[in-house]
């Protein structure tokens, strides 16, 4: 023990790298020999520290003079490799062409602006004209905004966009994350929000999104906020089952870490079919729409993580531009027949 106090400050710079690295290599976690191997490289390397660099460090004899000479030289070098590696972006060359498309599928995104959180306002989908067709959701409402805008725009259909992050929508539903703030804002969507698009006349399709419409927790949200809806007159569709990430790996990076370094590609994988059990006892009322999204990126359960080599996520679960104007796109144009009469 008295020993482990010793190396403690090395063991404390050391472990971070050979866990980073090991772990980034290994994005899938790593099994009970792996980590007691990264625990003994931290100790071995941490004890190597310590015995040659920390002890004789301590008995060392310079002049103050010396000393500041040395250490500005090496502030003044590791400034000047910092602003290097800022100035040139990290080096990009040191990775191929297709390695860094790869990894710019982070920022193939779509941009959804603070004014989409306006029921009133929100953000226009398709042309210009009096809204027919409200996209409702999340984070996942507005990576798919660009997919349905296409198809609005297809049909000469006029809609709206009216999302907020992390807030499934569900009438009545508070969210037990986030801010307060952000949970209060999230019930206010859910209440007066939905209820204004519910009593919105020119409204005549609702389309609803969520990475999480608690069909197997709470199965009475989704079936409150579907009857809101049709009270108020709208037909309904509810997109879902995007596949996930497999141990929520992101996607152009886990791509990019493949092509660069052979590490294990990162996979897709469909949800469980709670929602398609729910969608069940719709099945003779034709004022509600199911649309699963797994089969425009699954083939059967094999669910790809690209597309034409361009990531299908930005991140581990929201639907790139790409994907969503290339694939999504044709998808929902031939799930989703509706005129917006």
């Amino acid at each position: 023990m008295i020993f482990l106090g010793l190396i403690s400050y090395s063991l404390y710079l050391w472990h971070w790298p050979v866990f980073v690295f090991w772990r980034y290599l290994r994005p899938g976690g790593l099994p009970p020999a792996e980590q007691i191997m990264a625990i003994t490289l931290s100790l071995l390397l941490a004890a190597a520290s310590w015995k040659l660099i920390e002890v004789p460090a301590r008995s060392l004899r310079i002049s103050t003079a010396r000393l500041l000479r040395m250490v500005g030289s090496g502030a003044a070098g590791l400034a000047l490799l910092t602003v290097t590696i800022g100035m040139t972006n990290g080096f990009p060359q040191r990775f191929s062409e297709r390695t860094l498309r790869l990894a710019a599928g982070a920022a193939d995104r779509a941009s959804v602006p603070s004014i989409c959180q306006g029921a009133e306002l929100g953000c226009q989908l398709g042309v210009s004209g009096t809204p027919k067709v409200m996209l409702i959701g999340d984070s996942f409402a507005g990576a798919l905004a660009p997919a349905l805008d296409l198809v609005l725009h297809e049909r000469r259909l006029a809609g709206r966009l009216y999302h907020r992050n992390s807030c499934a929508p569900l009438y009545g539903l508070r969210p037990s994350t986030g801010s307060t703030l952000d949970r209060d804002a999230c019930l206010s969507r859910n209440l007066a929000g939905l209820r204004q698009v519910a009593h919105d006349a020119r409204i005549r399709e609702v389309v609803l999104v969520s990475s999480d419409f608690q069909v197997e927790e709470a199965p009475h949200l989704l079936a409150r906020t579907i009857r809101l809806f049709k009270n108020g007159g709208k037909r309904v569709t509810i997109l879902f089952g995007l596949p996930r990430s497999e141990h929520r790996r992101d996607i152009p990076i886990g791509l990019a870490a493949n092509a660069a370094f052979g590490t294990a590609s990162p996979h897709l994988i469909r949800q469980p079919g709670t929602m398609t059990r729910f969608a069940a006892s719709y099945d003779r009322d034709a004022t509600v729409r199911f649309v699963d999204l797994a089969p425009a990126l699954c083939d059967q359960n094999v669910c790809g993580a690209s597309i034409a080599d361009h990531p299908v996520y930005s991140d581990a679960g929201h639907v790139s531009l790409y994907a969503a104007r290339t694939t999504l796109a044709p998808y929902l144009f031939k799930q989703m027949p509706f005129d917006g009469r």
